[in-house]
């Protein structure tokens, strides 16, 4: 035990190097192909863990035996982002073992779904000086919606790992709640899929209607205002625009409590657009930026600044003068209109 100690130890810096970076790592793979993750986790098995497993399992050369010293966990959103998870890890590194935790389970069994990967550093990372001597080492990886870690956790609170763990007048009621969560994963999964469709039906819209002065819109006023369907308008005046996801629950509450209707989105639209450039234009060029300075939702605002009475009233109630375009800035740019 004595050795095992020491050689534990020996690798510990080892260990949280190859985890951290791997943590890194996965987190850009997966922003890279543009998947959305609530957390990238990571931890080194510590010592008393170590050695109560050595115990528990009888372990002779624990060392290869043992294949969770690292280990990582990514958490995601929905279910039908798992085979994109799980396809990225299968390109990017070795795997080693995979274990499909919901094969282990019948249609009435205790339990939830949870995949599970050994994973080693492709050969090609020994070129990194930092890397050599890590091909060998293995990390256990698992992949999770959240609805799947939150069962994991509480079930583990609560110290049923396994069905026999469960005392019998209990098991039928964690049977029903495994079976929620996994209806409540497939529901929220079902409800990606309609938001995106009901988008997409809504930018198809939009693309059918001639946005310019000479032909106004009068069938779109009254179509209701939400967060949908105003990011589908904002895709198609911006498509080149950055997104501000967070911004468009505050954004919907201005437009409603300012009654703002899709005619006079657009009517600003075709009023402030060319001259809104032209100032972005000059004002990149006076800060050296080649960025754009507008989102998405920002060209909304300051259209509707500059275009909108009820809208410029409304946001400096709510949020103060500070926060609007300078008043020097909407005469330079209403002079331009």
């Amino acid at each position: 035990m004595d050795e095992f100690i020491k050689k534990y130890n020996e690798n510990l810096p080892q260990y949280k190097f190859l985890t951290e970076t791997l943590q890194r790592t996965i987190r850009r793979l997966l922003e890279r192909e543009g998947i959305d993750f609530l957390d990238v986790q990571c931890r080194v098995k510590n010592l008393d863990s170590f050695l109560e497993k050595i115990n528990r399992k009888g372990y002779k050369n624990p060392f290869k035996e043992i294949h969770d010293f690292c280990g990582l966990r990514v958490i995601c959103y929905y279910p039908s982002d798992l085979d994109r998870i799980i396809k990225l890890i299968k390109n990017e590194f070795k795997v080693v073992e995979e274990i499909d935790k919901s094969e282990d389970l019948g249609e009435d069994k205790f339990g939830y779904r949870s995949y599970h990967y050994i994973i080693k550093v492709k050969d090609s990372w020994e070129i990194v000086p930092d890397f050599r001597g890590l091909e060998d080492f293995e990390v256990e990886l698992q992949v999770r919606t959240i609805l799947m870690h939150a069962w994991a956790d509480i079930s583990h609170k609560l110290n049923y790992k396994k069905e026999h763990d469960v005392p019998k007048g209990l098991r039928r009621r964690l049977n029903q709640l495994s079976a929620l969560f996994e209806i409540a994963d497939d529901g929220f999964d079902s409800i990606k899929s309609m938001k995106q469709a009901y988008i997409e039906e809504q930018v198809e819209h939009f693309k059918s209607v001639q946005i310019n002065e000479e032909n106004k819109v009068k069938d779109i006023g009254t179509m209701e205002l939400n967060v949908d369907t105003l990011q589908a308008l904002l895709d198609e005046l911006f498509p080149d625009r950055v997104r501000k996801l967070n911004n468009m629950s505050d954004l919907v509450k201005e437009l409603t409590q300012a009654g703002i209707t899709y005619n006079e989105i657009i009517e600003a639209y075709n009023t402030t657009k060319a001259v809104l450039e032209e100032y972005e234009e000059e004002y990149l060029s006076e800060t050296n930026s080649d960025i754009q300075c507008f989102t998405q939702t920002g060209m909304l605002r300051h259209m509707l600044q500059l275009a909108n009475d009820k809208y410029y009233n409304v946001y400096i109630e709510m949020y103060g003068r500070d926060h609007i375009i300078l008043d020097v800035q909407i005469e330079r740019l209403k002079a331009r209109t």
